[in-house]
């Protein structure tokens, strides 16, 4: 006799597909945070970085524009969230790097969390871009 056991639970989405809304799920459930990105957001990477202050995860979406300052050759980097610790965070707050309408803190989890969204973009995304999108990502920014 054999048993076949099957949860049932809600599945997590893939995070390279989009869901039934067109947006694509991030999470990361190591640094405790999830995103809702935009179906403009097809082919983006992540990329995270490890320093004694902070960890560093930024999402890239593909570019063009070979005049735009790109960090990874083809990619233009929208948004980088650090993660601190708050004695962290208020060490290097007024460090000059942190500054800018572009620039969310959200507390939780024992964390601080610093969301920048890009001030400026590639040609490529002047039609993709806009305030509601920019609004929604952080609308959409999700601890967890």
């Amino acid at each position: 006799m054999s048993i076949l056991l099957a949860g049932c639970g809600a599945k997590t989405p893939a995070m390279d597909v989009p869901a039934a809304d067109g947006h694509y799920r991030y999470e990361n459930k190591d640094l405790g945070f999830t995103l809702s990105l935009p179906a403009q957001f097809e082919y983006y990477q992540t990329q995270r970085k490890e320093a004694a202050e902070r960890t560093e995860l930024a999402i890239f979406v593909p570019t063009s524009d070979t005049v735009y300052p790109q960090e990874v050759p083809g990619y233009a980097k929208p948004i980088t969230v650090w993660i601190f610790t708050p004695a962290a965070w208020a060490e290097n707050k007024d460090s000059g790097e942190y500054e800018g309408e572009d620039l969310t803190v959200i507390e939780g989890r024992g964390l601080t969390y610093v969301v920048r969204l890009w001030p400026f973009w590639p040609a490529d995304w002047a039609e993709k871009w806009n305030e509601e999108m920019r609004q929604a990502i952080l609308d959409n920014f999700k601890l967890i």
